[in-house]
C-alpha cells in the first residue's frame, strides 16, 4: 500500500480530480471538504501528507495549519490556493507549510512536489532516528562506564551546539 495523502478542499470536482491523479501515482488518498476536524482526522487516518486548500469554509487553511502545528503534528503539509499573493505564501510558510502550490496546477508539477515533500519528510525522520540512536548509544556506553562519564562525545557536542546558539543570539 502506498503512502497516504489527505486532500482538504471544498471544491469537490478539484478534490476528486486531485485524488484520482494521486491514486494514479500509487498513493492512497482520503478526502475532506473542510478543515473543521482536520487534527483528529489526520491522527485517525494516519496520513503521511496533507494537501490543504487555503480558502475553506469554517476553519480556513491557515488556521488549520496552525492547529496542526500547535498539536506538534509535524507531518508535511502542502498548501494549495489560487491566491498566489506573496503575502499569502509567506503566511503559509510562517505557519508551518512545507510547500505551496498555486491553482490551477500542472499534474506533473503536483506529483513532483508531493514526491519531493514526502522524500524530505522521510529524510528528516531518518535523521531524527539517527540522533536518537546516538543518544541511546550515549546512555548505553556512558552510563555503564565506571566513572559514569561521557566517553562517546555527545555531551561535548551538545555543549558546543549550545555555545554556538548563544553566539548566534549575541550577534543578532
Amino acid at each position: 500500500m502506498g503512502q497516504k495523502i489527505l486532500i482538504v478542499d471544498d471544491d469537490i470536482a478539484l478534490r476528486q480530480y486531485t485524488a484520482q491523479l494521486l491514486i494514479g501515482c500509487g498513493y492512497t488518498v482520503s478526502q475532506l471538504g473542510d478543515a473543521d476536524n482536520l487534527v483528529n482526522e489526520a491522527r485517525r487516518e494516519e496520513v503521511d501528507l496533507i494537501l490543504l486548500d487555503f480558502h475553506l469554509p469554517g476553519v480556513d487553511g491557515l488556521m488549520a495549519l496552525r492547529q496542526l502545528r500547535s498539536k506538534l503534528l509535524t507531518l508535511p503539509v502542502i498548501v494549495m490556493t489560487a491566491d498566489t499573493n506573496p503575502q499569502v505564501i509567506l503566511q503559509c510558510f510562517r505557519a508551518g507549510a512545507d510547500d505551496f502550490i498555486g491553482k490551477p496546477f500542472d499534474e506533473v508539477y503536483l506529483s513532483v512536489i508531493v514526491e519531493r515533500t514526502l522524500d524530505r519528510a522521510s529524510l528528516s525522520l531518518k535523521n531524527s532516528v539517527f540522533r536518537l540512536l546516538k543518544y541511546a548509544r550515549h546512555i548505553d556506553e556512558c552510563e555503564q562506564s565506571p566513572a559514569k562519564e561521557c566517553i562517546c562525545g555527545l555531551e561535548e557536542t551538545i555543549w558546543e551546539a549550545t555555545q554556538a546558539t548563544r553566539r548566534e543570539k549575541d550577534i543578532k
